[in-house]
């Protein structure tokens, strides 16, 4: 994503470093200079979510000699709002899109449906939405956090949880939803303790990161396959929690090795490899018990990471925090952005695209 200007697209030469890059703008019907998310559905469209201008859709033809084509979803479609925060996708195929004050809209085969606080949610600022093992839809708001249940798989009849509070407190600015291995609901948010919901008893209960080895300053957290929490901080590196055992792990860089205490963003990949982009220390890899480190200190270009993402021939791709773009190819990093085309512009994410 490039702000103010469009966005680009990386076109890969799997034999070669030379690759061809493709700039989106007015030109193309892409009309939107700030982008809040992007993602690729189940069939390799992309969903361009904006702050200002709704829902991009891009078709990529699989004949290299078609045109991409894009589609244009706004309030006048029957979204709920044209300034969005987050774009997910269910597995029914179903895109949740997220907006700021306007609640939800449900892209389906149908069409488009909207949860609000018309038909029940408690607010309609969203900045994140989950679908937990049994189906139900989680979706995080500035005030506490709502769950979507259906009812005998028909999307149109459904019942609304609301948790605005809990020990007398209010729960503001959801940021990130996740769900453990013994199913519970964690809920993450900068300004409270994160929350963790019994998916059997239904009570809420906090989790104390300070208390649990000292773990300051969380800005991020992310569940894995295996149902692990991990929590990345600004000073004091990572907090892994296990839920099935009762155990927490702090992994720092005094005392375990890592790159740097600064955690800017974590990612699963296909491998259930987990990534971490730091802040001075490069990219970490754990995997197999261990943490790989790729950064200057190892002898690759990379000195920080705020966007990680996978393509489909298991390269992955990171974006720097002063707006460099790298891939990596096995052992192999190659420094793209600032090298052939796309310098001068400020990139926040990087999306793969499988062609």
């Amino acid at each position: 994503k490039a702000e103010d200007t469009g966005i680009y697209r990386l076109n890969i030469n799997r034999n070669t470093d030379n690759h061809n890059i493709t700039y989106y703008d007015y030109s193309y019907g892409f009309t939107s200079k700030e982008i809040a998310n992007i993602i690729e559905d189940y069939i390799g469209n992309i969903w361009i979510s904006t702050v200002d201008q709704g829902v991009f859709q891009i078709i990529i033809p699989s004949n290299s000699s078609d045109s991409v084509v894009f589609n244009h979803i706004t309030e006048r479609n029957g979204l709920s709002s044209n300034f969005l925060n987050v774009i997910f996708e269910d597995n029914e195929n179903n895109l949740w899109i997220g907006s700021d004050g306007s609640g939800v809209s449900q892209l389906r085969d149908l069409g488009i449906e909207v949860y609000s606080k018309e038909n029940g949610l408690v607010d309609e600022c969203v900045w994140a939405i989950h679908e937990d093992s049994n189906g139900k839809i989680w979706i995080g708001h500035d005030l506490g956090f709502s769950c979507l249940t259906f009812i005998n798989d028909v999307q149109q009849k459904f019942i609304v949880d609301n948790y605005t509070n809990f020990e007398n407190e209010d729960i503001n600015h959801v940021l990130s939803i996740g769900e453990d291995n013994k199913k519970n609901i964690w809920f993450f948010s900068l300004t409270h303790k994160p929350i963790v919901l019994n998916s059997i008893t239904q009570k809420m209960s906090t989790f104390d990161l300070e208390q649990k080895n000292g773990f300051k300053n969380a800005i991020t957290m992310l569940t894995d396959r295996e149902g692990i929490v991990w929590f990345g901080s600004t000073a004091n590196g990572i907090l892994k929690v296990n839920t099935q055992n009762s155990t927490t792990e702090l992994i720092t860089k005094e005392n375990n090795g890592i790159s740097s205490n600064i955690i800017n963003t974590i990612y699963v990949d296909s491998n259930d490899r987990l990534w971490f982009g730091t802040e001075n220390g490069g990219v970490m890899c754990y995997d197999d018990q261990k943490f790989n480190i790729y950064s200057t200190e190892t002898h690759y270009p990379i000195t920080s990471a705020v966007s990680i993402s996978e393509d489909n021939q298991g390269r992955m791709w990171f974006i720097s925090s002063d707006d460099q773009l790298f891939c990596l190819n096995d052992s192999v990093m190659t420094l793209v952005h600032g090298l052939r085309g796309i310098d001068g512009k400020t990139i926040y994410s990087v999306t793969a695209h499988d062609d």
